[in-house]
């Protein structure tokens, strides 16, 4: 079920096609909000050395 936490809100509703067909620029910036909160923000309980910047506030 993890794999669920990994997909931007709008993935799985349809509204994506029309999204990247009518406004690609917000479709790429949502991909790369969704691409900073899994990389930067998110912390996953069983893996909290994924988090770059946790890593470095840590150490």
């Amino acid at each position: 079920m993890s794999h669920l936490s990994r997909k931007p809100h709008w993935v799985g509703t349809g509204g994506v096609w029309d999204a990247l067909r009518n406004s690609p620029r917000i479709v790429q910036r949502e991909f790369k909000a969704g691409k900073a909160l899994r990389e930067a923000r998110y912390v996953s309980p069983t893996t909290p050395e994924y988090d770059p910047d946790e890593a470095k506030r840590a150490g």
